[in-house]
């Protein structure tokens, strides 16, 4: 059974299980967990029924510990390949920031941004 990472109103679909308060926090994330990362989803916590919202797009910043920064665009809630094959070539030491988190929940007239992750890989 697939497991989701929850900080903020965010998911990072891998398999393991986090729960965070609504504050923009680093928090350690193990390599594993990371390369087996496919997506984030939105989701509304401690709602009445599951409310999923759609992520439109977002931006990933990877800050290798011996190396330049590299940006990546996403749109759509899946991680595409290129940044897929980055996450698995990352060491300890990198930080990984997901911002600009664009997301449409149910009855929203446009996307609004959700926050940001913001992981230090262990």
């Amino acid at each position: 059974m697939k497991q989701h990472m929850l900080f903020a109103a965010l998911i990072l679909c891998a398999q393991f299980s986090y729960a965070q308060d609504n504050t923009t926090k680093t928090k350690s994330l193990s390599l594993t967990a990371l390369k087996e990362a496919t997506s984030i989803k939105a989701i509304l916590p401690d709602f009445d029924f599951d409310a999923v919202c759609n992520v439109e797009s977002y931006d990933v910043l990877v800050i290798p510990r011996r190396d330049d920064p590299v940006q990546y665009k996403v749109v759509g809630s899946d991680f595409p390949s290129i940044l897929r094959q980055r996450f698995k070539t990352l060491e300890a030491g990198t930080v990984v920031n997901i911002m600009n988190i664009k997301s449409r929940c149910p009855k929203d007239p446009a996307a609004r941004d959700i926050g940001s992750l913001n992981f230090l890989v262990k």
